[in-house]
């Protein structure tokens, strides 16, 4: 249901765009897609900062998704960092493109790890927000990855 919205919306931008015929929507199209990409900027932003005071919590999350223990130490500081330059870059029309993809590459392996801890039955606190969100994962959690996953692509 998810993956048909996101068609049908991306079809709906990307025609906007390419029409001649329809500024009114095509003007529509350019402001939701700067709203959206606002959003998740902010959205990165908040979780890359979040991550970063919280450090302890984000390496700990980082071993109970299963990142090997010789990469938590760098991860912990390379994910946060991450998230915040995807963050600036989704605001630069320039590299909107390629951060909204870098996002989208991101979230997806966040649904991996998360649907896999799931389906174990295991529920670690997720530390998507770090020290801002903390509780343990549940399918809300991977909804709200995949709603995320969804609009970065639609970017």
């Amino acid at each position: 249901l998810i993956l048909l919205c996101w068609r049908i919306t991306s079809a709906l931008f990307k025609e906007a765009r390419m029409s001649p015929f329809l500024p009114s929507l095509q003007a529509d199209a350019s402001q939701l897609n700067a709203l959206l990409r606002v959003f998740l900027s902010l959205v990165m932003l908040a979780s890359g900062l979040g991550k970063f005071q919280d450090l302890s919590g984000t390496r700990q999350a980082l071993r109970d998704f299963g990142c090997p223990v010789a990469w938590v130490g760098v991860a912990a500081l390379a994910l946060p960092g991450t998230e915040i330059v995807i963050s600036a870059l989704l605001l630069v029309d320039a590299t909107c493109q390629a951060a909204a993809s870098l996002m989208a590459a991101l979230l997806f392996l966040f649904c991996l790890g998360i649907g896999r801890l799931l389906s174990q039955k295991k529920a670690p606190p997720c530390h998507c927000f770090g020290a801002l969100h903390a509780k343990p994962i549940s399918r809300l959690t991977l909804a709200r990855a995949v709603l995320l996953l969804t609009g970065a692509v639609a970017c």
